[in-house]
C-alpha cells in the first residue's frame, strides 16, 4: 500500500510516496543517486521520504539542506540546516553549511557567526578559515538579500510549509530595553555591564532593529579601528572586559561586517551569542518608536525576551530632551520663550512627538508583541531610591541582585554632569503641562506608583 507524505514535510509531495514496507535506508540510498546525479528535486524527494520515517538522522537533515539550496527553496534549506544543529550541535559541517546558505542569502553577520562557530569546533576546518578571511577582507557587501529569498520572505518560503526554527545556540537578547531616552537607560547599562551576572555587548544604543535596510551604528566600526590602531585599553570604558576576554573585540568585528546588511533578526540573534552562559540585552531608548512589523516579527523569534520600559514624567523628559538639543546645537532655546512658536513646534517635531508618550510605547509594544513581557520602572526612583530600583530591575532579569557590580556605585549617573538643563520659565512650564495634560493622565491610570503623583505635580 502506498501513501502521500505528509504535508508538513514540505517539498515536493506529488513525488514523495513511501512504500509501507521500505526502510529510511533505502530512501536516503536513492537520495544520494539523485544528488550525485545533480538531480535536486529527486533527491529532496527522497531525504523527506527517509525523514518521515526516522527524523533523527542528523546528517540527512544536511543532505535535505543542500538539496533544498540547489533547488532554490532557501527556506526549506535554512529549515533542514537547523534541524540538523539541533540534532548535533558539535558538528561543525552542519555549521559551515549554514554559514554557506546565510552568506548566499546576503545575511553576512549570521553568516559569520556560524562560520566562527564551525571553526571553533573543528579548528582544522580550511573552508570555515576562508570564508572568515574572505568576509573580513570584504569591502563591497550586497545592500539587500537576492530576489528569490526576499520574494519569500513572509510566510512560507520557495512554496515550503517549513517554518523557520532559531536554533538555541543563537537565542538572542535576554532582554531589550525600549526606551526611554532621558530617563535613565544610561544607569542601566552601567549597572548590567557591571554586574557579574551579565555580559553587555560594547555599545550602548547601538540600534540594530532601528533600520530597514541599515545593521549597526558605525560607532561599531569606529570603536574596532580604534583597537586595530594599539588602543584596547579604550575598551574598558566601553565594556565590562575581563583580562584575557576576546568577546567584546569580536563583537565589535562582527558588527562592524554587519553595517550595511539587510535586517535579519538570525543576525541580530547571532551577535548575543557572545554572552555565552551569561545575561545580555540591547538597551536602545530609540525602540520605543520602532516599526510595528518589526516588533511583530522580534517577537516571533525571540518569545522570552523580557521588555525594560524607563518612564519619566513627560513634562520633565520633554525638556531634558531639549536642553540635550539646546547643547548640542540641534534646537534654538529661543524657540521656548515664544510661546505660540513654543506650543507649534511641540505639536509639529516628529523627533519629540514619537519618544514623549510612555502611555503609547506601551500600547504600540503590547499590541505587536502580546507574547513579550513588559514592565515599566521610574526615573522617581531612581533619583530616590537607586538601591530598591537596582534590585526590582535585576530580579525582573532572572540576575541575582545581592552580587555586586564590579567597582561600580548603584547611585553612580555618568551623564549627571551633561544633564544641566536650561532654565524652565514658568510659560515654558505651562505649555509643557498643557500639552502633556492627558498622557499625565494617562501615565497615573496605567503605570501607577509614582505616576500617579505626576498630574498633581503641576497642579492638575
Amino acid at each position: 500500500m502506498l501513501q502521500t507524505m505528509d504535508p508538513e514535510m514540505g517539498g515536493t509531495r506529488e513525488s514523495s510516496i513511501i512504500a509501507e514496507n521500505e526502510d529510511a535506508a533505502s530512501f536516503v540510498e536513492r537520495g544520494d543517486r539523485a544528488r550525485n546525479a545533480c538531480d535536486w528535486v529527486a533527491a529532496r524527494a527522497h531525504y523527506e521520504a527517509a525523514l518521515r520515517i526516522d527524523p533523527d538522522l542528523a546528517q540527512i537533515w544536511v543532505q535535505l539542506g543542500h538539496a533544498a539550496k540547489e533547488s532554490g527553496d532557501y527556506g526549506a534549506a535554512e529549515y533542514a540546516y537547523q534541524k540538523a544543529i539541533a540534532l548535533i550541535p558539535a558538528d561543525a559541517d552542519a555549521h559551515l553549511q549554514f554559514g554557506h546558505l546565510l552568506k548566499v542569502t546576503g545575511r553576512l553577520a549570521a553568516a559569520f557567526a556560524f562560520y566562527n562557530r564551525a571553526l571553533t569546533l573543528n579548528s582544522n576546518l580550511s573552508d570555515a578559515k576562508l570564508e572568515i578571511d574572505g568576509l573580513r577582507q570584504l569591502q563591497t557587501k550586497r545592500n539587500a538579500a537576492p530576489v528569490e529569498f526576499a520574494q519569500t520572505s513572509a510566510g512560507t518560503r520557495g512554496g515550503s510549509v517549513f517554518g523557520i526554527l532559531h536554533p538555541t545556540s543563537l537565542s538572542g537578547p535576554d532582554f531589550l530595553c525600549i526606551g526611554m531616552a532621558r530617563a535613565g537607560t544610561g544607569w542601566l547599562f552601567d549597572q548590567v555591564r557591571y554586574h557579574p551576572d551579565f555580559w553587555m555587548p560594547p555599545i550602548k544604543e547601538f540600534g540594530y532593529l532601528k533600520r530597514g535596510v541599515v545593521g549597526l551604528k558605525e560607532n561599531a566600526k569606529k570603536r574596532l579601528q580604534v583597537l586595530r590602531d594599539g588602543n584596547a585599553k579604550n575598551l574598558a570604558g566601553w565594556s565590562n572586559k575581563q583580562p584575557g576576554d576576546t568577546r567584546d573585540i569580536a563583537f565589535l568585528e562582527e558588527a562592524a561586517l554587519s553595517i550595511g546588511d539587510p535586517l535579519d533578526i538570525m543576525s541580530y540573534a547571532a551577535l548575543f551569542r557572545y554572552k555565552e552562559g551569561a545575561l545580555s540585552g540591547d538597551i536602545t531608548p530609540g525602540y520605543c518608536a520602532l516599526d510595528p512589523t518589526i516588533i511583530t516579527e522580534l517577537a516571533g523569534a525571540l518569545p522570552s525576551a523580557k521588555l525594560v520600559l524607563m518612564v519619566r514624567d513627560p513634562v520633565e523628559r520633554a525638556w531634558s530632551r531639549l536642553s540635550m538639543w539646546v547643547r548640542r546645537g540641534t534646537f534654538d532655546a529661543g524657540i521656548a520663550e515664544t510661546p505660540a512658536a513654543f506650543a507649534d513646534f511641540l505639536n509639529t517635531d516628529e523627533r519629540l512627538k514619537r519618544e514623549s508618550f510612555p502611555s503609547a510605547v506601551v500600547q504600540r509594544w503590547r499590541t505587536h508583541a502580546p507574547c513579550l513581557e513588559l514592565r515599566p520602572f521610574f526615573f522617581d526612583d531612581l533619583v530616590l531610591e537607586p538601591q530598591r530600583l537596582r534590585h526590582d530591575i535585576l530580579l525582573y532579569l532572572s540576575a541575582d541582585p545581592g552580587k555586586k557590580g564590579g567597582e561600580q556605585e548603584v547611585g553612580y549617573n555618568r551623564k549627571a554632569k551633561k544633564r544641566l538643563n536650561i532654565e524652565m520659565k514658568d510659560a515654558t512650564r505651562s505649555i509643557l503641562v498643557e500639552h502633556f495634560r492627558d498622557e499625565l493622565f494617562a501615565c497615573a491610570a496605567l503605570f501607577g506608583g509614582a505616576a500617579k503623583a505626576w498630574p498633581g505635580r503641576y497642579g492638575l
